[in-house]
């Protein structure tokens, strides 16, 4: 085992991109490669024989529970690319109070609604507390085109599979439009920390992005505004304000 070569990070993308960014058999974006064929059997990493399983179904699979033929017949049509989107997963997050990291901007709330970005009227995150007080994580970012790329309702995040490149390592989860090229990526530090690190969205003519300087928005027309370092305490909705007719402050307006 500790001989065995690494698979390729381009092998490993190619894979992902077939298997639809998750398990072949239930969708669930937590996964592990799996030689189809037995690396014992077989010793070296082959395209055409590796595919995606979650840890429940890779476990079944190494006790004999669940057979070669039917992980075979899986990965011929796997469970996300019939669907477009990935099965819901759910994160873990509770608790009363709640923290998010923007680009080295720092959000905290005690048992308030916490909600950083107001852009066009749109909120594309957001830290809510339930009725029962259940701290639930919400998002939707597009892409490119407009469309959802990632959505996170009450905890539960989807994942589109049109992506050129999806990866949840630990607790980072990354989004890639291209090589080097980031739609979204963020650490969900469980139980009330989110960190994100990397987003690029655009409503319009007004482009906003995250990266490791800050936070930035281009748009509309000339207007450029930049933050970086900023902490604010006590739950805003919405403590940033991005052109925006609906402004509930106390907040910054860019």
């Amino acid at each position: 085992m500790g001989d065995r070569e690494a698979i390729k990070a381009e092998m490993q993308r190619q894979v992902r991109q077939w298997c639809g960014f998750g398990c072949v058999i239930c969708g669930c974006p937590l996964y592990i490669y799996e030689h189809m064929v037995e690396y014992a059997e077989n010793p070296v990493h082959e395209r055409e024989n590796l595919t995606l399983l979650c840890p429940l179904h890779e476990l079944e699979k190494t006790k004999g529970l669940l057979s070669r033929t039917d992980v075979q017949a899986a990965n011929r049509e796997p469970f996300n690319r019939s669907r477009g989107v990935t099965d819901p997963y759910g994160l873990h997050f509770s608790g009363g109070r709640c923290e998010m990291l923007l680009g080295g901007n720092r959000f905290l709330s005690e048992g308030r609604r916490l909600v950083p970005m107001l852009v066009n009227n749109q909120e594309p995150i957001a830290f809510d507390f339930n009725n029962d007080g259940h701290l639930e994580l919400n998002a939707s970012i597009p892409d490119r085109s407009g469309e959802v790329a990632l959505l996170i309702v009450a905890n539960e995040i989807v994942l589109a599979t049109t992506a050129w490149d999806i990866t949840f390592i630990g607790t980072r989860l990354t989004l890639r439009h291209g090589p080097g090229d980031f739609q979204f990526e963020a650490s969900f530090q469980v139980p009330d920390r989110i960190d994100i690190t990397r987003l690029d969205m655009r409503y319009g003519d007004t482009h906003v992005w995250v990266d490791p300087q800050g936070l930035h928005v281009r748009g509309p027309g000339p207007r450029t505004r930049d933050l970086n370092g900023t902490t604010m305490a006590g739950g805003f909705e919405h403590a940033i304000a991005l052109d925006s007719r609906i402004l509930r402050p106390p907040g910054i307006h860019l």
